[in-house]
């Protein structure tokens, strides 16, 4: 590993005192990730602005879209940080899964489970332990970025009227120009979307 890794590594464990997230590791859970397991270069992850990027565009600082397990398995989102990147030489294999392929180190950790029983369970398993037919927890299939006039429309429209919740998004507008213009452009890029009317009531003083 590069020497700025080696002295994060080292800073870090002064703090946390072993691998977060590591199936050896019984110790409990840790506030920050850190790994030397890795990706292969042309393997995208989500940035903290919802960008999909290769490994290898990263830089030191740069921050990712992270998840860790909480209470009863569940899935906690959190923004993890670039401490250091550098080449290293690792056994690897190729993953092909049902979004797509892709090849990392064996001793990178995943949050997966094998259905069978009556209760799915997720734990970290390591590359090496994965089986076919094992699920692997994914956040969303990555995506493409779109930076185009119309893009940038609905981008206003949904950062200044919009709310999301449990992975919905609800955009309130009156019916109008804004409105039609908003549904075409839906239309037009095949995203599926439901309307309804809603009252919204206002008490005077």
């Amino acid at each position: 590993m590069t020497e700025a890794f080696d002295k994060a590594f080292e800073l870090l464990m002064e703090y946390e005192g072993g691998y977060s997230n590591d199936p050896a590791d019984r110790g409990g859970e840790t506030r920050f990730g850190i790994s030397k397991r890795c990706l292969a270069p042309d393997v995208r992850v989500a940035t903290r602005d919802l960008r999909w990027r290769p490994v290898s565009e990263l830089n030191v600082g740069d921050e990712l879209v992270g998840f860790r397990a909480g209470e009863r398995r569940a899935t906690i989102f959190d923004v993890t940080s670039v401490l250091a990147i550098g080449p290293v030489r690792l056994p690897a294999a190729k993953l092909y899964t049902s979004i797509g392929e892709l090849i990392c180190s064996l001793d990178h950790i995943w949050w997966a489970t094998r259905r069978g029983g009556s209760e799915v369970v997720y734990n970290w398993k390591m590359t090496s332990q994965l089986r076919i037919g094992d699920e692997i927890r994914i956040w969303r299939e990555p995506w493409e970025e779109s930076i185009d006039a119309e893009s940038g429309y609905l981008a206003g429209l949904l950062d200044g009227e919009a709310s999301i919740n449990k992975g919905t998004i609800t955009f309130f507008q009156n019916d109008g120009p804004v409105l039609d213009q908003f549904i075409s452009i839906l239309k037009a890029r095949s995203i599926h979307f439901g309307r309804s009317a809603a009252i919204i009531s206002h008490i005077a003083k």
